[in-house]
């Protein structure tokens, strides 16, 4: 089964964010907390060299919490990346990763610090803001590329945080990882069999889900 899902605003928003990156002070990664590698895009890895960059776990709820520990633990350890967990829909713990993020940087506190929310799609970007803005400004819902476009929010402290479009990258290999994408909602149901997704998911161990 070959699953690929690159429409043209991905491509757009590649060229975004590529011009965009060294206009902010640091990157906050928005990864799946039940799929931290799956969810992890290489093209992030690539833009964001230089830049201080946070994990943010989030749908930790949803996840098993030995399993985040253990990849907390290895971002951490093995890949010298600092990382926490979240549930995004919680104001104080959307608070917690912002904080642990600016706490790191020096910042000139007489301009506003710029921060970037990044991610493949799904996986609690505007949620986080919404939480940390308290009121609905970013739209949500259980399918994928809601976010089309950058969005500005002004937050407290002197903080502006850009939201961005979730984009994964044009050849997701191998094929059972876009398996894994498409079973946690974040490859439109437009580019997928259920049943042969469904009939994936069935099949594998937990191990293999993450």
């Amino acid at each position: 089964m070959t699953i690929q899902w690159f429409p043209g605003h991905m491509i757009e928003t590649q060229n975004l964010l590529e011009n965009a990156i060294s206009k902010v002070d640091a990157v906050l990664e928005i990864l799946d907390a039940r799929l931290p590698r799956a969810s992890s895009n290489p093209f992030v890895n690539k833009i964001c060299k230089g830049k201080f960059r946070l994990k943010v776990l989030n749908k930790k709820d949803l996840a098993d919490p030995w399993q985040t520990k253990l990849w907390l633990d290895y971002f951490e350890k093995k890949e010298n990346k600092p990382a926490v967990a979240i549930c995004g829909t919680q104001k104080s713990q959307a608070y917690e990763a912002l904080n642990y993020c600016v706490g790191k940087i020096t910042r000139n506190r007489a301009r506003k610090l710029k921060l970037m929310v990044l991610g493949i799609p799904n996986t609690g970007k505007s949620t986080i803001l919404n939480a940390l803005a308290g009121k609905k400004i970013a739209k949500t819902g259980n399918v994928p590329a809601i976010t089309r476009h950058k969005q500005r929010t002004s937050l407290k402290n002197n903080i502006d945080i850009y939201d961005t479009p979730g984009i994964l990258w044009p050849v997701i290999e191998p094929p059972e990882k876009a398996c894994i994408l498409a079973a946690s909602g974040a490859i439109s149901d437009t580019a997928i069999d259920y049943n042969d997704i469904a009939f994936f998911a069935a099949n594998q161990s937990e191990d293999i889900l993450i």
